[in-house]
């Protein structure tokens, strides 16, 4: 029921633009716009298990919104602008995807404070297929909505942000054992103290055609053992970086768009992005021992292994003309286990390939036909399913996309 409801209000939509939509509407000295994205798909999912036992078979027609529709309204009162956007699913569960508030310095200098965007690899890719998933885990280093304070100044040449934002951290002991594997925790119970904030920031170089982003992310804070452990285990630092680099070029009717990163730790702050789940059906890695980029306990387990990850993306694009459009890329990523012994992988990789064609209706409605697919790679563990069996197995989705912008 609640499919043939948003397949109606999605054809409605297509068909009748909101009057209100996308435009500004005085009320007072305020001017209010409202605007919105609905989003479907319709697509098969054929999924490998590799050699998992504990999963049925997901071999399947979809027919649902991914998640992430939403509905925008934007309030403007001189120099300061108020935004609030909720996420729609169609069901009981609602989300607040933006809430923030600008403040314009002078024309080139401007204050955020709220939830938005952080900064770590804004841009993504164009991929649409598998719920819109855009080859999160797969090498786009996604970093979601946080609360933050930040600063941007803009011109025509470049962009520079700072900004410091709440941190993603679990805490005490939980920290180390929500991985599938309890016996990887760390011995003492801790308790969490975070007594800075995150801090990152990002510089954009436009130039004709061209454009180029460096950005990072540090994060640290400490585990501390409760008091009955003080004398028997000292505080564990946690510390999370990542340095990414995105860049695009464009010439004539070609484009190409890529992302190349490197962290620590960086599952402490992606882990909310990169692990998700539809129709109570976990993605990516669903019968992983352990997550990547996610430090665990050592030998002792009184302190942690700090685990570096890498990967990127790359797209290309070729409009054909204004109205159609194809993309195809591809992205992988790698973490280092820090394992030892014949029994563990050294390292365990993921990777994913697309191809989409994008037909304009007009400017409010886009249909996208498209296919994906995604190798989750290997369990750190060589015998994680039996005897030399630790295939994750990989997902394929063929069908189309259909957004329709208000």
């Amino acid at each position: 029921m609640r499919n043939i409801l948003l397949i109606i209000i999605v054809f409605l939509l297509s068909q009748f633009n909101m009057a209100i939509a996308g435009k500004a509407v005085k009320f007072g000295n305020v001017d209010w716009t409202f605007s919105g994205s609905m989003r479907l798909e319709m697509a098969y999912m054929f999924k490998n298990l590799g050699d998992q036992l504990d999963y049925g078979e997901r071999n399947t027609f979809i027919l649902e919104t991914p998640g992430n529709s939403w509905l925008r309204t934007t309030a403007k009162l001189n120099k300061i602008t108020a935004v609030a956007e909720i996420g729609l699913y169609f069901d009981e569960h609602r989300y607040v995807r933006h809430a923030y508030l600008t403040y314009d310095i002078d024309e080139y200098n401007q204050l955020t404070a709220g939830k938005t965007w952080t900064l770590l690899a804004e841009v993504g890719p164009y991929s649409f297929a598998g719920y819109f998933m855009g080859l999160w885990g797969v090498g786009d280093l996604f970093s979601f909505r946080h609360d933050q304070l930040q600063y941007a100044h803009t011109n025509k040449r470049f962009q520079f942000k700072i900004a410091i934002e709440d941190q993603k951290k679990e805490e005490g002991e939980e920290f180390l054992r929500d991985n599938h594997d309890p016996t990887s925790g760390l011995e003492s119970e801790y308790t969490t103290e975070d007594h800075v904030p995150s801090l990152l920031g990002s510089f954009s170089l436009f130039l004709p055609g061209f454009r180029i982003t460096p950005s990072f992310l540090l994060q640290t804070y400490k585990l501390t053992p409760i008091e009955r452990y003080k004398d028997e285990v000292d505080d564990i630092t946690i510390n999370t970086y990542a340095f990414a680099i995105n860049s695009e070029f464009k010439y004539k009717a070609f484009s190409i768009l890529c992302e190349a990163w490197f962290g620590q730790n960086i599952d402490v702050h992606t882990g909310e992005s990169n692990m998700s789940e539809h129709n109570d059906y976990p993605m990516q890695r669903i019968g992983a021992t352990t997550y990547m980029g996610k430090p665990y306990a050592n030998e002792t387990r009184d302190d942690i292994v700090d685990l570096h990850t890498f990967g990127g993306y790359l797209q290309f694009g070729i409009n054909i003309n204004k109205k159609n459009m194809i993309h195809i890329g591809g992205g992988y990523q790698q973490a280092n286990t820090k394992k030892k012994g014949p029994y563990f992988e050294k390292d365990v990789s993921v990777y994913g390939t697309y191809l989409n064609y994008t037909f304009i209706v007009n400017k409010s409605c886009l249909i996208i036909p498209g296919i994906a697919f995604y190798d989750w790679g290997k369990d750190v563990n060589k015998n994680a399913f039996g005897l030399n069996k630790n295939d994750l197995g990989s997902d394929v989705f063929v069908g189309v996309f259909m957004m329709h912008n208000f």
